[in-house]
């Protein structure tokens, strides 16, 4: 069984980390751990350390860090441009792009976007997104969190696009190339910062698509299928970085089907 893997606010230092509250509830009550389990613990650079749970004090639980592991290589650098759809969608895009490997989620409203930010603004969903951000990445064993960012407008988002070195913009009409194609012909490989963006509900209309090329986004087409928005942009992250040299660079652990929750 490998350690189950949690992170930490601020560097590890000699001693031992008092795990949060969240974490030492999902350890206790999820997990089932007790005094002497091994864990991994995840620093905000990435870097991790393997512990031993030391002390369960009812609800406080601390864990001794033993050592630095050998640091692993990110496991992307491609951002996930998703426009938002309807109801709890972008759940479950933050949750399979986190287990992707995307470096980042960037929300965005379009012409034909439907949801809008509510009169609290987009605080309440944008922590409810980076809370499963977080547990994704422990699933899936990453050791970084990606950055679920406040929703843009699609204007920003091309913007952002133009500033990385590549950028695929998934696209149902006519005209658009294999993901592999565009991914070639821009030149990218693995380490390079490539930008994926997926329309909403009603796709992208034919002046946002102009606007995306104009700023150096080549239109790529999944096939003849029309696919859901959030199963489209999940689609297109992985067929990009399968591209760019595969779902599982140097170090990165991938391939696995378990379904253990930790």
């Amino acid at each position: 069984m490998t350690a189950p893997r949690f992170f930490v606010d601020d560097p590890p230092v000699d001693g031992d980390v008092v795990l949060s509250e969240r974490d030492a509830h999902h350890a206790r009550t999820v997990l089932r751990m007790h005094e002497g389990d091994a864990v991994v613990l995840v620093d905000p650079r990435g870097r991790e350390y393997a512990g031993r749970l030391e002390r369960v004090d009812g609800e406080r639980l601390e864990v001794a860090v033993l050592e630095r592991l050998p640091t692993r290589t990110p496991a992307s650098h491609a951002v996930l441009f998703q426009c938002l759809g309807k109801g709890r969608k972008m759940d479950q895009v933050v949750r399979q792009a986190t287990e992707l490997g995307a470096a980042a989620i960037v929300p965005v409203v379009s012409d034909r976007t439907v949801v809008r930010a509510g009169e609290g603004g987009w605080s309440g969903k944008l922590a409810r997104w980076q809370r499963i951000a977080v547990e994704a990445a422990k699933q899936s064993r990453r050791h970084d969190v990606p950055e679920v960012r406040e929703p843009v407008a699609l204007g920003q988002a091309a913007q952002e696009l133009a500033s990385l070195e590549g950028a695929v913009v998934l696209w149902e009409g006519p005209g658009g190339e294999p993901v592999g194609a565009a991914v070639e012909a821009l030149g990218l490989g693995v380490g390079d910062r490539v930008g994926v963006l997926v329309g909403p509900e009603g796709g992208l209309s034919d002046e946002e698509a102009a606007l995306l090329r104009a700023s150096g986004a080549r239109l790529v087409s999944l096939g003849p299928l029309i696919l859901r928005t959030e199963t489209a942009g999940v689609v297109g992250l992985a067929l990009t970085l399968g591209a760019l040299g595969g779902l599982a660079p140097d170090g990165v652990a991938g391939g696995g089907t378990g379904s253990r929750d930790d």
